[in-house]
């Protein structure tokens, strides 16, 4: 850390932030314990540009961690709101989704836990999760305001403000909701498309913070 300019001190501060949930002021005390110079317009910009990033995906916009939109991209990304949602209803509600990247091979999933899980849990959550994706769960695309969609229950990731108009996407049946998540898309139709879903690798990124690599075929 002590050969990198403010700016790079500003974008590290930023980075163990949205991918490991470090506060900034924790961030900022140990730059200032080393005598160190961080630059906090530079780190007040990105802050800013994901704000902006969030608020056009929350309007719809094609803007997230998906490396671009094809079949394969769709379904992993749909299979994200099941696999948070199964973790949620494992780990208990405070479990919440850090950061997802989404690859024409694979996709990652980040999720606040402060224990591994256990060779158990890790079958019980591909099971879960496999056991939605069979129950063939139309996908259900809704635009409404904010306060409408939380009453609805529907989950607002990473705390953000929204525009007046939120998109939110519903896995249900007749007696169950297994998905509701404001989000910008984009989603298969139902969940007869996605296949059989895999959990790759776990991985602790500290902080209390847990990876999921996973891939559907």
């Amino acid at each position: 850390m002590s050969q990198l300019t403010p700016q790079q001190l500003a974008e590290k501060t930023w980075d163990l932030y949205q991918t490991h949930g470090v506060p900034f002021e924790v961030s900022e005390d140990i730059i200032r314990s080393k005598n160190l110079e961080l630059d906090s317009a530079f780190l007040n910009n990105l802050i800013e540009e994901h704000q902006n990033l969030s608020r056009a995906t929350s309007s719809g916009q094609f803007k997230s961690g998906l490396g671009g939109d094809s079949t394969k991209t769709r379904k992993l990304h749909t299979t994200t709101h099941i696999l948070h949602q199964v973790l949620r209803s494992i780990f208990g509600e405070n479990t919440r989704q850090m950061g997802s990247a989404i690859t024409e091979d694979k996709a990652r999933f980040d999720f606040s836990l402060e224990q591994n899980l256990t060779d158990l849990q890790l079958v019980e959550v591909q099971t879960k999760v496999q056991q939605i994706i069979d129950l063939k769960l139309k996908m259900n695309k809704q635009e409404m305001s904010p306060e409408e969609a939380k009453k609805l229950g529907a989950i607002g990731l990473f705390g953000e403000k929204y525009g007046d108009k939120v998109t939110v996407y519903t896995l249900s049946n007749d007696d169950q909701v297994y998905s509701r998540e404001f989000c910008g898309g984009p989603h298969i139709e139902n969940t007869t498309e996605i296949g059989k879903f895999e959990i790759i690798k776990q991985k602790s990124l500290g902080q209390g913070v847990k990876r999921l690599v996973f891939d559907v075929v």
